[in-house]
């Protein structure tokens, strides 16, 4: 990442967790990342175009509470246009809501995979990648987080694959 000429923001509604954030960019010695002590939902509402520099978003990282993502912040997200969104979910019912809405929307689920961080108990992480039909052209630099150019990125099976 510390190569990488585009902006990386990062949100979290806990306070602790974006100081965590910004002590970890400054130790890895990043200088393209800005973190905001703010719910997605509220950002949005204030940039309208995701970004607080007015930038374009190729790659979206969610990783909601476990009720998921607010309908109206989902819609929101939606509207960014994002090429491709990564959803973390701790809970595969809400993450399924959301898909399914993000599906109505034009994405497709590319791939999946389960991780279970927590072994010897009933919770599971999920983690797909969905993206959109008919993606964007863009005359942009490569991106680090193109994940055409780097698979090994998000290192998940493809969905037919029966591993898991």
């Amino acid at each position: 990442l510390q190569y990488c000429s585009i902006e990386r923001q990062g949100m979290c509604v806990w306070h602790i967790a974006v100081m965590d954030a910004k002590l970890n960019a400054q130790k890895n010695g990043l200088k393209n990342v800005e973190f905001f002590d703010q719910d997605v939902g509220k950002f949005l509402s204030m940039n309208r175009n995701g970004s607080a520099n007015g930038s374009d978003i190729h790659t979206l990282v969610l990783d909601p509470p476990r009720g998921g993502i607010a309908p109206k912040a989902l819609k929101r997200v939606i509207g960014l246009g994002a090429s491709q969104i990564v959803y973390v979910s701790c809970n595969p019912a809400s993450q399924v809501r959301d898909a399914m809405v993000l599906e109505e929307a034009g994405y497709s689920l590319h791939k999946f995979s389960l991780v279970d961080q927590f072994p010897h108990t009933s919770h599971i992480e999920t983690v797909a990648l969905f993206r959109k039909r008919q993606p964007a052209t863009s005359g942009s630099e490569a991106n680090l987080l193109d994940l055409d150019r780097n698979p090994d990125i998000l290192d998940l099976p493809d969905i037919d694959d029966r591993r898991f």
